[in-house]
C-alpha cells in the first residue's frame, strides 16, 4: 500500500482505488496462480513457459534459478519464497 500512497502523492482515495485495480487486475489475470506454478509447480525454466522459446529469443537474458551453482558448487541465488 506504501507504493499506492507514494505514487498518488499520499492521496488514500486514490492509492486505494488504485490498489483494488492491482487487485482486480492480478484475480482477472491469475497473477497468484501463475506465481505459485513457478515457485512450486516445476515451471524452473523459461523454455516451460508458454511460447517460452519465443520469448528468449525475442529477449535473452541469463537466468538465474534457486538450483544455479557456481563452479566450486555454491549457490548463486536464494530463493526467499521457499
Amino acid at each position: 500500500m506504501l507504493r499506492f500512497l507514494r505514487g498518488k502523492q499520499h492521496n488514500v482515495i486514490e492509492a486505494s482505488n488504485l490498489y483494488a485495480a492491482c487487485l482486480k487486475w492480478r484475480k482477472d489475470n491469475n497473477v497468484d496462480d501463475i506465481r505459485n506454478n513457478i515457485l512450486y509447480g516445476g515451471i524452473n525454466s523459461p523454455l516451460k513457459f508458454p511460447h517460452g522459446k519465443v520469448l528468449l529469443n525475442l529477449a535473452p537474458q541469463i537466468v538465474i534459478s534457486s538450483q544455479a551453482l557456481d563452479k566450486k558448487g555454491r549457490p548463486l541465488g536464494k530463493n526467499k519464497f521457499l
